[in-house]
């Protein structure tokens, strides 16, 4: 039983060790806490564009080009809205409006623009949107143009084998979306053309629609990648390693 025990604490001791000593990947820059951090952070940013369109499956964060998403719920109230296989793209094309790191709250605040997504998969609706009642399933393809992206995401301070990090944990997101068009099938089983006219409606009022797919956006980005993104991080690197003094 001794000589298990001291197994044991040797091995915590290696995995301290590494942990103390993992260095940053190639393409992930240090960036100092200085009056130039959230510049670096925006330059870091818009330097990881190709590693994640490709993904990166040693931090756990997948490709973005596209972001595939096996099931998005985004039901609420009297509506329900099922989204199966669903993929968003291009998730890399962003545009950095701004970005702000506060250590001493311990948050990160992002503003991203993106000027053209495509989503496209299948779906699932029950429930009444604008005056039509639905119960259909079927593919859905959607097309918005000027998407902007504002995401606080908040985070606690911990010790692990004496190295401090930032457990990130709570996101709050805001979508806006300036316009879309849709186009989806099934709409009303065995009616091509009734599901073909419901559409020509749902885009003509489309202005009427945008809560609700900014919504879908906004839970699919917001918080099925990019609070993702940032936990990966800072999960496997220590602040004085990523955000050194």
């Amino acid at each position: 039983m001794y000589r298990n025990r001291c197994l044991w604490v040797f091995i915590v001791c290696c995995i301290s060790e590494l942990e103390s000593k993992r260095e940053l990947p190639t393409f992930l820059k240090p960036c100092h806490r200085n009056n130039q951090l959230n510049d670096c952070i925006k330059k870091t940013m818009l330097e990881l564009k190709p590693e994640l369109a490709k993904g990166i499956p040693a931090m756990k964060i997948p490709p973005l080009h596209p972001l595939h998403l096996p099931k998005l719920d985004t039901s609420h109230d009297n509506i329900e809205l099922v989204f199966i296989n669903y993929n968003i793209e291009p998730m890399e094309d962003y545009t950095i409006k701004n970005v702000q790191m506060d250590l001493e709250k311990c948050e990160l605040f992002l503003d991203l623009f993106y000027p053209n997504l495509v989503t496209y998969g299948d779906y699932r609706v029950k429930g009444q949107l604008l005056l039509f009642q639905l119960d259909g399933q079927g593919k859905i393809f959607l097309n918005f143009t000027d998407t902007s992206l504002t995401t606080k995401v908040k985070c606690n301070k911990i010790t692990k084998n004496g190295k401090e990090y930032a457990d990130f944990t709570n996101l709050d997101s805001k979508v806006t979306i300036a316009s879309f068009r849709l186009d989806l099938t099934d709409l009303f089983k065995d009616n091509t053309e009734l599901t073909k006219n419901t559409v020509a409606v749902f885009n003509e009022n489309s202005k009427e629609l945008l809560n609700e797919f900014e919504n879908v956006i906004g839970i699919a980005v917001g918080q099925g990648i990019t609070l993702q993104i940032v936990q990966s991080v800072f999960k496997l690197f220590p602040l004085d390693v990523i955000l050194p003094q």
